[in-house]
Protein backbone atom coordinates (compact mmCIF):
# COMPACT_ATOMS: atom_id res chain seq x y z
CA UNK A 1 0.00 0.00 0.00
CA UNK A 2 2.83 2.38 0.94
CA UNK A 3 4.57 1.58 -2.36
CA UNK A 4 1.37 2.40 -4.27
CA UNK A 5 1.06 5.72 -2.40
CA UNK A 6 4.58 6.63 -3.52
CA UNK A 7 3.97 5.66 -7.16
CA UNK A 8 0.68 7.59 -7.61
CA UNK A 9 2.22 11.12 -7.19
CA UNK A 10 5.00 10.18 -9.64
CA UNK A 11 2.44 9.04 -12.22
CA UNK A 12 0.44 12.26 -11.78
CA UNK A 13 3.57 14.40 -12.27
CA UNK A 14 4.61 12.36 -15.32
CA UNK A 15 1.16 12.84 -16.86
CA UNK A 16 1.32 16.57 -16.17
CA UNK A 17 4.68 17.03 -17.91
CA UNK A 18 3.61 14.82 -20.84
CA UNK A 19 0.55 17.03 -21.41
CA UNK A 20 2.38 20.32 -20.80
CA UNK A 21 3.04 22.51 -23.85
CA UNK A 22 6.33 21.68 -25.55
CA UNK A 23 8.92 24.29 -24.66
CA UNK A 24 10.84 26.02 -27.42
CA UNK A 25 14.38 27.25 -26.92
CA UNK A 26 15.12 28.51 -30.43
CA UNK A 27 13.97 31.85 -31.85
CA UNK A 28 12.09 34.15 -29.52
CA UNK A 29 8.54 35.26 -30.39
CA UNK A 30 9.69 38.61 -31.83
CA UNK A 31 12.30 36.94 -34.09
CA UNK A 32 10.03 34.31 -35.63
CA UNK A 33 9.21 34.57 -39.37
CA UNK A 34 5.41 34.40 -39.46
CA UNK A 35 3.58 34.10 -42.80
CA UNK A 36 -0.05 34.86 -43.58
CA UNK A 37 -0.39 32.84 -46.80
CA UNK A 38 0.94 29.66 -48.37
CA UNK A 39 4.62 29.83 -49.33
CA UNK A 40 5.74 28.72 -52.79
CA UNK A 41 8.38 26.10 -52.07
CA UNK A 42 8.69 24.78 -55.64
CA UNK A 43 11.38 25.74 -58.14
CA UNK A 44 10.84 29.13 -59.73
CA UNK A 45 13.29 28.59 -62.61
CA UNK A 46 12.41 24.98 -63.31
CA UNK A 47 14.63 22.59 -65.27
CA UNK A 48 11.70 21.18 -67.22
CA UNK A 49 12.90 18.05 -69.00
CA UNK A 50 15.15 15.76 -66.96
CA UNK A 51 16.27 12.48 -68.57
CA UNK A 52 16.12 9.46 -66.23
CA UNK A 53 19.85 8.78 -66.52
CA UNK A 54 21.08 12.32 -65.71
CA UNK A 55 23.77 12.15 -63.00
CA UNK A 56 24.91 15.26 -61.13
CA UNK A 57 28.46 15.17 -59.78
CA UNK A 58 28.45 17.65 -56.90
CA UNK A 59 31.52 19.45 -55.58
CA UNK A 60 30.80 20.88 -52.13
CA UNK A 61 27.23 19.78 -51.45
CA UNK A 62 26.89 16.23 -50.12
CA UNK A 63 24.30 14.01 -48.47
CA UNK A 64 25.93 14.62 -45.07
CA UNK A 65 26.13 18.39 -45.62
CA UNK A 66 22.41 18.61 -46.47
CA UNK A 67 21.54 16.59 -43.37
CA UNK A 68 23.78 18.75 -41.17
CA UNK A 69 22.38 22.03 -42.58
CA UNK A 70 18.80 20.81 -42.04
CA UNK A 71 19.68 19.89 -38.45
CA UNK A 72 21.30 23.28 -37.83
CA UNK A 73 18.23 25.03 -39.26
CA UNK A 74 15.85 23.14 -36.99
CA UNK A 75 18.03 23.58 -33.90
CA UNK A 76 18.39 27.33 -34.41
CA UNK A 77 14.68 27.94 -35.10
CA UNK A 78 12.93 25.43 -32.83
CA UNK A 79 15.74 24.69 -30.42
CA UNK A 80 14.26 21.95 -28.22
CA UNK A 81 16.53 18.99 -27.57
CA UNK A 82 15.59 15.80 -29.39
CA UNK A 83 13.58 17.30 -32.24
CA UNK A 84 16.41 17.46 -34.81
CA UNK A 85 17.57 14.04 -33.57
CA UNK A 86 14.14 12.75 -34.62
CA UNK A 87 14.16 14.47 -38.02
CA UNK A 88 17.77 14.07 -39.22
CA UNK A 89 17.98 10.24 -39.64
CA UNK A 90 14.55 10.09 -41.34
CA UNK A 91 15.48 12.95 -43.66
CA UNK A 92 18.78 11.32 -44.68
CA UNK A 93 17.06 7.99 -45.28
CA UNK A 94 14.55 9.65 -47.65
CA UNK A 95 17.29 11.70 -49.36
CA UNK A 96 19.19 8.49 -50.14
CA UNK A 97 16.03 6.91 -51.52
CA UNK A 98 15.03 9.93 -53.63
CA UNK A 99 18.37 11.42 -54.79
CA UNK A 100 21.53 9.66 -53.56
CA UNK A 101 20.58 6.19 -54.80
CA UNK A 102 23.78 5.17 -56.62
CA UNK A 103 25.83 3.79 -53.70
CA UNK A 104 25.86 0.14 -54.80
CA UNK A 105 26.20 0.90 -58.53
CA UNK A 106 29.25 3.09 -57.92
CA UNK A 107 30.86 0.66 -55.43
CA UNK A 108 30.35 -2.24 -57.86
CA UNK A 109 31.60 -0.15 -60.84
CA UNK A 110 28.28 -0.55 -62.66
CA UNK A 111 28.47 3.15 -63.56
CA UNK A 112 31.77 4.47 -64.91
CA UNK A 113 32.26 7.88 -66.52
CA UNK A 114 35.47 8.45 -68.43
CA UNK A 115 37.89 11.25 -67.58
CA UNK A 116 38.89 11.89 -71.20
CA UNK A 117 36.89 14.63 -72.91
CA UNK A 118 36.30 13.44 -76.50
CA UNK A 119 36.25 17.08 -77.62
CA UNK A 120 39.97 17.34 -76.74
CA UNK A 121 41.10 14.13 -78.48
CA UNK A 122 42.56 14.42 -81.98
CA UNK A 123 40.92 11.22 -83.24
CA UNK A 124 37.75 10.79 -81.14
CA UNK A 125 36.27 8.16 -83.47
CA UNK A 126 39.21 5.80 -83.00
CA UNK A 127 39.36 6.54 -79.27
CA UNK A 128 35.67 5.87 -78.80
CA UNK A 129 35.86 2.54 -80.67
CA UNK A 130 38.61 1.28 -78.36
CA UNK A 131 37.77 -0.49 -75.11
CA UNK A 132 40.10 1.74 -73.09
CA UNK A 133 38.42 3.93 -70.49
CA UNK A 134 40.06 6.07 -67.79
CA UNK A 135 37.28 6.48 -65.23
CA UNK A 136 36.55 9.35 -62.92
CA UNK A 137 36.23 8.40 -59.27
CA UNK A 138 32.64 9.03 -58.20
CA UNK A 139 31.60 9.57 -54.58
CA UNK A 140 28.04 8.25 -54.15
CA UNK A 141 27.41 10.71 -51.29
CA UNK A 142 28.00 13.56 -53.77
CA UNK A 143 26.35 11.95 -56.80
CA UNK A 144 22.67 12.55 -57.49
CA UNK A 145 20.60 10.51 -59.94
CA UNK A 146 18.02 13.06 -61.01
CA UNK A 147 15.03 11.14 -62.38
CA UNK A 148 12.22 13.40 -61.09
CA UNK A 149 12.99 15.93 -58.39
CA UNK A 150 10.13 15.28 -55.99
CA UNK A 151 10.37 17.14 -52.69
CA UNK A 152 11.62 15.12 -49.71
CA UNK A 153 9.42 15.84 -46.67
CA UNK A 154 9.55 14.89 -43.00
CA UNK A 155 6.90 16.09 -40.54
CA UNK A 156 5.87 15.45 -36.96
CA UNK A 157 3.81 17.00 -34.15
CA UNK A 158 5.49 17.91 -30.85
CA UNK A 159 2.85 19.09 -28.37
CA UNK A 160 1.19 22.15 -29.88
CA UNK A 161 3.85 22.50 -32.60
CA UNK A 162 3.40 20.92 -36.03
CA UNK A 163 6.80 20.83 -37.80
CA UNK A 164 7.51 20.11 -41.48
CA UNK A 165 10.94 20.11 -43.10
CA UNK A 166 11.09 19.84 -46.89
CA UNK A 167 14.08 19.50 -49.23
CA UNK A 168 13.52 20.90 -52.74
CA UNK A 169 16.40 20.50 -55.27
CA UNK A 170 16.27 23.04 -58.11
CA UNK A 171 18.35 22.84 -61.29
CA UNK A 172 18.45 26.30 -62.85
CA UNK A 173 17.78 26.80 -66.53
CA UNK A 174 21.20 28.32 -67.38
CA UNK A 175 22.83 24.92 -68.12
CA UNK A 176 25.31 24.41 -70.97
CA UNK A 177 26.96 21.47 -72.75
CA UNK A 178 30.70 21.30 -71.96
CA UNK A 179 32.00 17.99 -73.30
CA UNK A 180 31.49 14.40 -74.40
CA UNK A 181 32.90 11.38 -72.57
CA UNK A 182 32.99 7.61 -72.60
CA UNK A 183 30.37 6.00 -70.43
CA UNK A 184 30.63 2.34 -69.42
CA UNK A 185 27.48 0.57 -68.31
CA UNK A 186 27.33 -3.00 -67.02
CA UNK A 187 23.83 -4.46 -66.95
CA UNK A 188 23.62 -7.75 -68.85
CA UNK A 189 26.78 -7.06 -70.82
CA UNK A 190 29.39 -4.30 -71.05
CA UNK A 191 28.37 -1.31 -73.14
CA UNK A 192 30.67 1.60 -73.90
CA UNK A 193 28.82 4.58 -75.25
CA UNK A 194 28.95 8.34 -75.56
CA UNK A 195 27.98 10.38 -72.51
CA UNK A 196 27.51 14.15 -72.71
CA UNK A 197 28.78 16.44 -69.97
CA UNK A 198 26.90 19.56 -68.88
CA UNK A 199 27.41 22.36 -66.42
CA UNK A 200 24.53 23.04 -64.05
CA UNK A 201 23.80 25.51 -61.32
CA UNK A 202 21.83 23.83 -58.55
CA UNK A 203 20.07 25.00 -55.39
CA UNK A 204 19.20 22.65 -52.55
CA UNK A 205 16.47 24.55 -50.70
CA UNK A 206 15.58 23.45 -47.16
CA UNK A 207 12.11 24.69 -46.19
CA UNK A 208 11.03 24.63 -42.55
CA UNK A 209 7.41 25.28 -41.53
CA UNK A 210 6.22 25.41 -37.91
CA UNK A 211 2.52 25.80 -37.05
CA UNK A 212 1.07 26.53 -33.61
CA UNK A 213 -2.13 24.45 -33.28
CA UNK A 214 -3.48 26.74 -30.55
CA UNK A 215 -3.16 30.01 -32.49
CA UNK A 216 -2.88 28.65 -36.11
CA UNK A 217 0.13 30.95 -36.54
CA UNK A 218 2.57 29.62 -39.14
CA UNK A 219 6.30 30.28 -39.49
CA UNK A 220 8.37 29.60 -42.60
CA UNK A 221 12.15 29.56 -43.08
CA UNK A 222 14.38 28.73 -46.06
CA UNK A 223 18.04 27.70 -46.02
CA UNK A 224 19.80 27.18 -49.37
CA UNK A 225 22.91 25.36 -50.53
CA UNK A 226 24.10 26.49 -53.97
CA UNK A 227 26.85 25.39 -56.32
CA UNK A 228 27.87 24.85 -59.95
CA UNK A 229 28.37 21.19 -60.76
CA UNK A 230 28.87 18.72 -63.62
CA UNK A 231 26.12 16.55 -65.06
CA UNK A 232 26.32 13.48 -67.32
CA UNK A 233 23.69 11.94 -69.57
CA UNK A 234 23.58 9.73 -72.65
CA UNK A 235 20.93 12.18 -73.90
CA UNK A 236 22.05 15.16 -75.93
CA UNK A 237 20.02 17.75 -74.01
CA UNK A 238 20.20 20.31 -76.83
CA UNK A 239 18.29 17.89 -79.10
CA UNK A 240 16.28 16.45 -76.18
CA UNK A 241 14.90 19.87 -75.25
CA UNK A 242 14.04 20.72 -78.86
CA UNK A 243 12.07 17.47 -79.21
CA UNK A 244 10.30 17.92 -75.86
CA UNK A 245 9.31 21.51 -76.66
CA UNK A 246 8.08 20.44 -80.11
CA UNK A 247 5.97 17.61 -78.61
CA UNK A 248 4.53 19.93 -76.00
CA UNK A 249 3.64 22.50 -78.68
CA UNK A 250 1.88 19.82 -80.79
CA UNK A 251 -0.09 18.62 -77.76
CA UNK A 252 -1.23 22.18 -77.07
CA UNK A 253 -2.42 22.55 -80.68
CA UNK A 254 -4.32 19.23 -80.48
CA UNK A 255 -5.99 20.25 -77.23
CA UNK A 256 -7.09 23.60 -78.76
CA UNK A 257 -8.61 21.78 -81.77
CA UNK A 258 -10.62 19.54 -79.45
Amino acid sequence: MKTLQKIIPILILSSFFACAPTERKGLTEKDRAYVTQAVNDSCVTEFKYVPNDLILELNNISLDKIGLRAQEQLDSVYGSIGVSNYFEPRLKKDLIKNYFSLENEIKDSLIIIGSNNLWNIKNPTAFFKSNVIYPRELDWGKTILCKSFEATTVNHIFGKWSIEQKIVPCIKSNWKQTGEFKNLKKIHDIQIRSSYQYQFEIDINIHLSITNSETSKKEHYVTSLTEVCKGYSVANLVIWYSLMEKNQHQQQIMSIKK
